[in-house]
């Protein structure tokens, strides 16, 4: 799609829009983690050596599940998160699987035996995934979908995840709910039930979503390609009076989704095009890319948006 395609060919002179519009393609944000909550459950064997080496972010042994989830979190290697649940894994509960997953998503992938090195860890997490609650199944499903992990032996904990979400997602938090829905697109998992559900529930929790979420649930849908008329609707209506809130971002992939979605959102974006007039200089080359492709996606009049984005 061109400019000038769009009736806008008089700005082509004063800018490279081909080259412009070639950039226009979608980064999509990292949503933010929940916080783990610490429970009473599950208790360290007392056969562990209370003097046994530990990593250098974690030196103290910790005697109880909340000490043992500050130190996963502490950690900041791959490789320190992995020992301390080869050593004290055994008594992991729930709380400290989530905690242990989400800070392997936070440190990133490592190579080249990564997946390997997190076999017990995922075949632990298959074992108890069907009892976690929506905090922990949406930092999982998060961590799973950033660190790439979908051959075939991550089918069975992606389908878990998915079967316990559905069962759950009708009380699910603002936060889980879109995180759940970003981390399935991002992995480009096929659950069209859970994408279902999650348009169904979603549009109760709009208002406690933070302006990240929000988009990051619109990019969602348009990534996944899955329809929800109805819940990119409702947070077009949610997401208009609230932009200035907006980081340049997620104007840029909210204008993105609704755009790749082929949703018309009309007052969204005449107030995504003020806000984003506005805040131009703020944006990065990959943003002003992204703005200018969905305008002229979705066919919608921004002279002066074009014609900042031209000087």
């Amino acid at each position: 799609t061109t400019i000038a395609s769009h009736g806008l060919a008089s700005l082509a002179p004063r800018m490279h829009m081909r080259r412009l519009l070639s950039l226009a393609i979608p980064s999509p944000p990292a949503p933010r983690l929940l916080s783990t909550r610490v429970t009473r459950s599950g208790r360290f064997l007392s056969s562990v050596n209370a003097q046994a080496a530990s990593p250098s972010s974690a030196a103290s042994f910790p005697r109880h599940p909340k000490q043992l989830t500050v130190a996963l979190q502490r950690a900041r290697t791959t490789e320190e998160v992995l020992t301390l649940h080869a050593r004290y894994g055994r008594a992991f509960n729930q709380v400290n699987l989530a905690a242990c997953w989400s800070r392997l998503g936070r440190i990133g992938r490592a190579e080249p035996d990564f997946e390997e090195q997190l076999a017990e860890l995922r075949l632990q997490t298959l074992e108890s995934v069907g009892e976690w609650g929506d905090h922990g199944l949406s930092n999982l499903v998060h961590a799973l979908a950033k660190l790439r992990l979908s051959g075939a032996e991550w089918q069975p904990l992606w389908l878990a995840a998915e079967r316990t979400a559905l069962a759950q997602v009708s009380s699910f938090e603002a936060q889980a709910t879109s995180n759940t829905a970003w981390s399935y697109a991002k992995a480009r998992r096929r659950a069209p039930e859970l994408f279902d559900a999650i348009a169904a529930a979603a549009p109760a929790r709009l208002r406690a979503m933070s302006p990240q979420a929000l988009s990051n649930t619109a990019w969602a849908y348009a990534t996944a390609r899955h329809p929800a008329p109805a819940l990119l609707e409702a947070i077009a209506v949610e997401a208009a009076p609230r932009l200035g809130e907006f980081n340049t971002q997620a104007l840029s992939n909210t204008a993105w989704a609704y755009a790749s979605a082929g949703h018309a959102a009309p007052r969204l974006f005449d107030a995504l095009a003020a806000e984003a007039t506005r805040r131009l200089p703020d944006f990065s080359p990959q943003g002003v890319a992204n703005i200018a492709w969905a305008f002229a996606t979705a066919r919608h009049p921004a002279r002066p948006l074009f014609d900042a984005i031209a000087r």
